[in-house]
């Protein structure tokens, strides 16, 4: 009797478990899939001047008076940063070799959520 107990007990903890496991994973994917309506996304697309086509590797800073946070462009050009409504300060701090910075390589956003759209000229060879 005493070891139908202990299995009972085993497999029902062993369920529990599962149970919790199940609940915590699909919470954590269905936070993620929500947004936070207080927060802003700010996009910058960065392009080159001659084809048009994304700049993957533009670094970019979106600046508080507290502190930044770098933001790297992807293979479409594209740097996503989503805070909290702020006027953030954006630079630009690097850019892939062949290409030059740009004369105005700092802007400020407006507290709400924006897209940018930066061209910047290959480096002459």
């Amino acid at each position: 009797m005493k070891r139908i107990i202990k299995y009972f007990c085993m497999i029902l903890a062993l369920a529990l478990t599962l149970g919790c496991l199940t609940c915590c994973a699909s919470k954590t994917s269905s936070e993620s899939e929500t947004e936070d309506p207080s927060k802003c996304t700010y996009t910058v697309n960065v392009t080159s001047l001659e084809d048009g086509k994304g700049i993957e590797g533009v670094m970019i800073n979106f600046c508080t008076d507290y502190a930044c946070t770098p933001v790297t462009t992807d293979e479409d050009g594209t740097a996503v940063f989503t805070g909290d409504p702020y006027k953030y300060h954006v630079q630009i701090i690097k850019c892939p070799e062949g290409f030059e910075m740009p004369e105005e390589s700092d802007w400020y956003t407006e507290e709400k959520t924006e897209t940018y759209n930066i061209k910047l000229a290959a480096v002459n060879a």
